[in-house]
């Protein structure tokens, strides 16, 4: 099998960051979690919660995002599998 860089880009699940971010957005609200419930775990404000979930920031770090996780009752787990 070949490996085309140019496909992974238009490929189903092209922004894992986005997806995860999606995911843990629908878990806090199954919790019944407000965004300043998270922001008072991770040790920030609200509008940092609410710039993390509408991808308003730049960069968002693996350590945020496992805070988020956690702040949740969840934790993040990553797999690498071969493509195809």
């Amino acid at each position: 099998m070949n490996y085309h860089p140019e496909r992974a880009l238009s490929a189903p699940f092209a922004d894992p960051i986005g997806e995860l971010i999606t995911e843990l957005v629908r878990l806090r609200k199954t919790r019944g979690l407000t965004q300043r419930d998270i922001a008072a775990y991770m040790g920030c404000n609200a509008a940092f919660v609410c710039r993390l979930e509408t991808r308003q920031r730049e960069e968002v770090s693996v350590q945020r995002l496992r805070a988020y996780a956690h702040a949740a009752g969840f934790r993040i787990v990553m797999v690498v599998a071969p493509l195809g």
